[in-house]
């Protein structure tokens, strides 16, 4: 679990988030909100990427900002996914081994886990195409596999179907249902759909504070409304 008490970050003088107070426990996350409104700042906090001028973040009971080691531990369990996919020079292959030989693999099964995962999504045909090469929805792609194939305790998407063409955006769905479940997801996005096709908890941002926790009924019911108002009216 990942719980963050009283918790504010500032850019500078720039207030990001403030008094934020929620639990993200194991299964689906949603943070919903518009521009500004602090999702990736929240989701930056929470992995530890960020550390928080006033309030507390805990991860499994234990504050990561304590120590150097302690945060060093705590932060194999979280793969954080930017917005903006950062890949590693070289290959797709090599950035999807690299990070599981960096957390003890060696070459041979990092190899054989890494063209698994793209045997999953059918993208075995990009594993020797080098990163300059590749579309803006492939390195999304990329990205999500290298976060996929670690199976991390703690996994943060930002904007996570942002490039996806409808088939890819179908497969990851997919994998999230069925291979997830167990870990924590915390996903951020503006892709209102997410929330109704996989489901979970839905925390709704507004001027960096979390303001509502909503379920999926009363965010299927809003979600309708919206859509109702802005498609089916009468001209």
């Amino acid at each position: 679990m990942i719980t963050l008490r009283d918790v504010w970050y500032k850019y500078g003088e720039v207030i990001g988030i403030r008094e934020v107070n929620v639990e993200f426990d194991t299964g689906i996350n949603f943070v919903i909100g518009p521009n500004g409104s602090g999702k990736t700042t929240l989701l930056k906090v929470a992995s530890t990427i960020y550390k928080p001028y006033r309030g507390k973040i805990m991860i499994d009971n234990k504050d990561p900002w304590e120590n150097q080691e302690l945060r060093k531990t705590l932060r194999r369990n979280i793969v954080y996914v930017h917005e903006n996919p950062i890949l590693l020079r070289g290959t797709v292959l090599d950035n999807l081994m690299l990070p599981l030989i960096y957390r003890g693999l060696d070459e041979d099964d990092a190899k054989r886990e890494a063209l698994e995962i793209l045997d999953v999504f059918g993208l075995r045909h990009l594993a020797d195409k080098k990163r300059g090469k590749l579309s803006a929805g492939q390195k999304q792609m990329v990205s999500l596999l290298r976060s996929f194939v670690l199976k991390p305790k703690y996994l943060l998407l930002d904007e996570p179907t942002n490039s996806l063409d409808l088939d890819n955006r179908k497969k990851v769905i997919h994998y999230i249902i069925n291979n997830m479940r167990e870990a924590t997801v915390i996903i951020a996005t503006h892709d209102l759909l997410l929330p109704l096709e996989l489901k979970g908890r839905i925390f709704r941002m507004n001027e960096g504070s979390v303001v509502e926790e909503l379920d999926a009924k009363k965010f299927a019911e809003r979600y309708v409304s919206v859509r109702w108002w802005m498609n089916d009216q009468p001209q």
